[in-house]
């Protein structure tokens, strides 16, 4: 874990927006550019290290968290448990396109033919566009929702477990439920 600040142009704005906990940063280490997750918000006095050996924060990534309080817990839970470092722990969370700092599309939107379009709605120049209407009339509606969350390999089963331990918690709200891996 290492410290940084606050970039002068985040300290200069009205506002003083600070990256939110949880949420993706790109910082300088060393002669190279990695991606750093927030962990937490501490005073130039709370830390150990100089203030003058801090380095800034190249820019933030994310406008939201991509790691919410429940994740962020869990993943220092399984850092404690197996005495493994909280860096290598995030980044088996983490997808590895979001760890690269690739932008946060997760969402994939699944099209669907309109009930009232038909054959005769579009032009006669319209070719590309009849093209790709009848390839969608041809293989049908697919997927269980509009929005399909991608999660793969660990990062999957850590968030199926967490979910379930949420519902878990919701059945048995007085009962402690441990979380495995």
């Amino acid at each position: 874990m290492f410290d940084y600040s606050l970039p002068a142009d985040m300290l200069a704005s009205p506002d003083r927006l600070m990256p939110s906990i949880g949420s993706r940063v790109e910082v300088s280490f060393g002669r190279q550019t990695l991606i750093g997750i927030v962990i937490a918000h501490v005073s130039e006095d709370e830390s150990s290290v100089p203030v003058n050996k801090i380095k800034p924060i190249n820019k933030c990534l994310d406008a939201d968290p991509i790691l919410d309080p429940s994740m962020l817990k869990l993943a220092y839970w399984l850092a404690r448990y197996y005495h493994y470092p909280l860096g290598d722990v995030l980044a088996v969370i983490l997808p590895s396109l979001v760890r690269q700092g690739k932008p946060l599309d997760l969402l994939i939107t699944h099209w669907r033919i309109l009930p009232h379009i038909t054959d005769e709605d579009f032009r006669a120049n319209a070719k590309k566009q009849k093209q790709q209407f009848d390839m969608l009339k041809l293989h049908g509606e697919r997927g269980a929702s509009e929005d399909v969350l991608l999660l793969e390999g660990d990062a999957a089963s850590i968030f199926k477990n967490a979910r379930r331990q949420r519902s878990n918690r919701a059945l048995y709200p007085n009962q402690a439920i441990p979380l495995l891996p």
